[in-house]
């Protein structure tokens, strides 16, 4: 099973290949950039996965797995704003 802190690096993975760069550490498109959006976008779909599944709070069947649920969401979220490229 994916850890959240794994889970906030394919996120942001597949949110840098889908982005435009130029291969380069300056210029537009650079590298460096676009990790940083990567990480802003794939950020803002994590929370908005949080917010629906905490809508969802009265129809979840079952209460500890919801707070699983939830708990891992919001980890990743977590690690999506603390990840630093390298």
């Amino acid at each position: 099973m994916m850890t959240p802190q794994d889970k906030a690096q394919a996120i942001i993975s597949q949110m840098y290949f889908a982005l435009p760069n130029n291969g380069s550490f300056t210029g537009i498109n650079n590298v460096t950039s676009r990790w940083q959006e990567a990480r802003q976008c794939a950020e803002i779909a994590v929370q908005e996965m949080v917010d629906e599944i905490t809508s969802m709070q009265k129809v979840f069947p079952d209460p500890e797995l919801f707070e699983t649920y939830v708990w891992f969401w919001e980890e990743t979220l977590e690690a999506i704003k603390t990840f630093k490229s390298e």
